[in-house]
């Protein structure tokens, strides 16, 4: 976890670079203060701290979406004074030149993706909102086009009579781009509103989509097809939201819909398409939060619970060349009512293989698996740097315990353990992949070993 003091910080967006480091966008709000800022972040491949950088102080603004641009420096995009606001810095965190596209005393816009266009310039998307008392609260989605040194190029609304709410862009094989959110503009109940616009922002086609209920789109992805995968919720199927999947082809048309009942108050905050071709999602609940793992038609393969303290929230997800994920949010830790950052790797079946924090978790426990892959016995070395309790437990790759290895008190120094491929029961398990979890003062460090049979 990262925080830049006391109350609230929290990360929406994050990337990896050319390089191998991670890239952090979101939020800052100090103690005592009514002006949250930009917090950005770049750290190293193990989680340690390269820079931070507090920009575009102002009554309320925030990044949500970044991205690496073509010199090596960073585009943030998001919100200033309730504006759309865009920050250029380097590759060491300073700023190059920022813009906010200011309206009227009502404007109520947050812009929510930025891409980078073939000319060098940059394309920012989200909602174009009015909050007058007069004319009521009215959305459109919003598209602007700027070029490299933030001058304004032209500017795209689009939507219907009532409320049009952006929510997530792509950039699309051809150089348009694909659009969506939700709307109410068609029908009593809100529905899933994408829209698919050319490199000049002119409307190739719109579709909506949904059940007899109100459904949300979150954010949406091209697929290696060519065509898109959305993720948003629905209400049609229980007592509360859940998530929903469509993925469509290129025209619009659809392919096929997913439903998921994973708890209460679902909402999906980021989806990518995996190395296998499927497809991992990041999902929201009223008290955890969740990485599903889907093939490509959309099944699921796994879901693994993200719960590390009383509130925590994942916002973005990228996949890394080790087929892991890294995952970025915002957790409460330290203070009542305030969040840090937090950052989240896992192996490529959803397991933490570390929790990135720079300032606080103790390099303390380290485990050794060999022979790996082994056919008779896997020793297991642990190495503790200090005194816990310690739990060994190990999981099948969907995630079912197999064998509780070992709970009890150790001290400083180097700990022995072995498994000989057995379950609970003293049954022979079926060759495969295992995950030894071990858990050692709150902190949890995985590793695979693979059984040859």
């Amino acid at each position: 976890t990262y925080s830049d003091g006391p109350w609230h910080d929290w990360a929406n967006s994050i990337i990896q670079t050319s390089d191998g480091d991670y890239i952090l966008a979101g939020g800052t709000l100090p103690l005592f203060s009514d002006s949250s800022g930009f917090y950005v972040l770049r750290i190293d491949s193990s989680g340690e701290i390269i820079w931070t950088e507090v920009l575009n102080n102002g009554n309320y603004s925030e990044v949500n979406s970044v991205i690496q641009t073509f010199d090596g420096g960073f585009m943030l995009a998001g919100m200033v004074n309730y504006n759309f606001g865009v920050t250029k810095i380097d590759s060491d965190g300073a700023i190059i030149w920022a813009e906010v596209f200011e309206r009227d005393s009502y404007a109520w816009d947050i812009a929510s993706s930025v891409v980078q266009t073939p000319d060098s310039g940059y394309a920012i998307f989200g909602k174009r909102g009015n909050i007058d008392p007069l004319s009521g609260n009215t959305d459109d989605f919003c598209l602007i086009k700027i070029d490299s040194t933030g001058d304004l190029l032209w500017m795209k609304t689009y939507g219907d009579s009532l409320t049009d709410f952006g929510t997530s862009m792509a950039k699309t094989y051809d150089n348009g781009f694909i659009m969506t959110g939700w709307t109410n503009s068609f029908s009593d109940n809100t529905d899933i509103y994408v829209i698919r616009a050319d490199s000049s922002g002119d409307t190739l086609w719109t579709r909506t989509y949904g059940t007899p209920g109100n459904d949300q789109a979150n954010c949406i992805i091209q697929t290696s097809d060519s065509g898109f995968v959305i993720a948003g919720y629905t209400d049609y199927y229980g007592t509360s939201q859940n998530t929903y999947i469509v993925r469509i082809n290129g025209s619009g048309d659809v392919i096929w819909t997913k439903y998921f009942d994973i708890d209460d108050y679902e909402t999906p905050s980021s989806i990518i398409q995996t190395s296998d071709n499927g497809f991992a999602l990041l999902i929201n609940t009223s008290d955890a939060s969740h990485l599903l793992k889907l093939n490509n038609s959309g099944d699921s393969l796994w879901i693994r619970e993200l719960l590390l303290g009383d509130f925590v929230k994942t916002n973005s997800i990228i996949q890394i060349s080790d087929g892991g994920f890294v995952i970025a949010g915002e957790i409460a830790y330290e203070f009542p009512d305030s969040t840090d950052v937090l950052v989240i790797k896992t192996d490529e079946y959803g397991y933490v293989s570390w929790i990135a924090d720079a300032t606080r978790v103790p390099n303390n426990i380290h485990i050794f698996a060999y022979p790996n892959p082994f056919n008779k016995e896997c020793k297991l070395i642990i190495n503790s740097s200090g005194d816990s309790e310690l739990t060994i437990k190990i999981f099948d790759i969907a995630g079912n315990l197999v064998r509780s290895l070992f709970t009890g008190e150790i001290s400083v120094g180097q700990w022995n353990f072995k498994w000989d491929g057995t379950d609970n029961h003293n049954k022979n398990m079926p060759g495969g992949i295992y995950l030894v979890r071990t858990s050692y003062s709150g902190y949890v460090v995985s590793a695979k070993v693979v059984l040859v049979k």
